[in-house]
């Protein structure tokens, strides 16, 4: 990052040379060492890269020596923007100010990645590492990592194991998620029972002692898997049951669209404000119109900033606008609504996959009162255990 800023200081220089001298134009770059980057090659074989101001006129003078043809572009960096507003003395003194912040900052954590969880979520994680005095703007040459991670682990079970690398100014925390092992649910011991009504079409027993069989019509809370057992002369013992038990079970999905509708329409009036986000802190610096009906929709985005080379900045410009709107009623023909309908019938279908399969569904559509219903009757299969543990003294 900090070499980045120094070509920007500096000015650079834009270097294209023909596919015919690209081998010999990269021989003498290797050679002298010329510092260069962001190396492309175009389609029809032309090679261009970047270099400093003053090691492209060195590499033009041997380029030229040696009969090679090569082309630069104009100056470009901070030299370029000084001489172009140089009677403008407000932009580069403020350029100049914002490359010093950038290059007293370069010990500054400017953005955090976090890996390796799948269950708890980064928002959570975040929040931890900000418990533990860990965030974007923290100074991370005076953190001591090693007390930090051990910091981490103590302040939440749902981490097993921390660890944070440094790559410039962007922290990237690597996270084991914690794995519970002999919890009670493998000790307590415990029945298990119906979750709901059905009738039983399988069961896989694990551990502890069946109640129920095949073709049994159950209810809701009655015993499938008990985890008392008796044994010889009498003794009783005691069992975390453990099992699935299968079930055909009834599910009913409605889905009702009224012929009349509300429709939005937006009027054109629009609000609009501009915040500059740097390392959290939110700084209002643009705001146009005002709002004063409730009925709008707020659309909020969040742009990052970067320097040239994708190097991510602690700044962000986030953009709010409110855009007003007003309702209007609309008749839907009963083809429409029997559609919209449908649609509704068929994401809800969806969502009760999730959890069971489906042997039959029987469906019926009926416009009355103004509102077209879509009725489905569905017999499915789904695990309905139940674990409940039992206090034993």
């Amino acid at each position: 990052m900090t070499k980045s800023i120094l070509n920007q200081i500096a000015g650079w220089r834009t270097v294209t040379v023909p596919e015919q001298s690209a081998a010999e134009a990269l021989s003498i770059l290797q050679t002298y060492r010329y510092s260069h980057w962001n190396m492309k090659r175009a389609e029809h074989g032309s090679v261009s890269f970047r270099m400093t101001s003053g090691d492209c006129n060195a590499f033009l003078k041997l380029c030229s020596y040696r009969g090679i043809q090569a082309e630069e572009s104009g100056l470009r960096g901070i030299p370029e923007l000084l001489r172009r507003y140089r009677g403008r003395w407000g932009i580069p003194a403020g350029i100049l100010t914002a490359s010093l912040i950038i290059w007293l900052s370069t010990s500054v954590v400017w953005s955090i990645e976090i890996t390796g969880n799948k269950t708890v979520p980064e928002t959570q994680i975040r929040e931890i590492l900000r418990e533990c005095g860990f965030t974007e703007g923290v100074r991370f040459g005076n953190v001591d990592f090693d007390l930090f991670q051990n910091n981490v682990l103590m302040t939440t079970d749902a981490i097993s194991w921390i660890a944070v690398n440094m790559y410039g100014t962007k922290a990237k925390v690597e996270v084991r998620e914690n794995i519970s092992r002999g919890s009670s649910a493998d000790t307590a011991t415990a029945n298990i029972i119906a979750a709901e009504d059905g009738q039983i079409t399988e069961v896989r027993l694990k551990r502890g002692r069946a109640a129920v069989t095949i073709h049994d019509v159950v209810r809701k809370g009655e015993l499938l898997i008990s985890g008392i057992m008796t044994v010889r002369d009498g003794e009783m013992r005691y069992e975390h049951a453990d099992g699935e038990v299968i079930a055909q079970v009834q599910r009913q999905i409605v889905t009702e669209v009224p012929l009349k509708q509300e429709t939005k329409v937006y009027t054109g009036e629009e609000s609009e404000q501009k915040t500059l986000i740097f390392f959290g802190k939110q700084i209002n610096f643009f705001q146009k119109g005002g709002i004063e009906t409730p009925t709008y929709d707020t659309i909020i985005e969040s742009v990052r900033l970067h320097l040239p080379g994708g190097i991510e900045l602690p700044l962000w410009i986030q953009t709010e606008r409110q855009r007003v709107y007003r309702t209007e009623p609309e008749i839907m023909s009963a083809e429409q609504a029997y559609e919209l309908a449908q649609n509704q019938f068929r994401i809800a279908v969806g969502e009760l996959l999730k959890d069971v399969e489906i042997l039959s569904l029987e469906s019926t559509a009926v416009l009355e009162d103004g509102v077209c219903r879509i009725t489905g009757d569905a017999v499915c299969l789904r695990n309905i255990a139940q674990t409940v543990e039992i206090p034993i003294s």
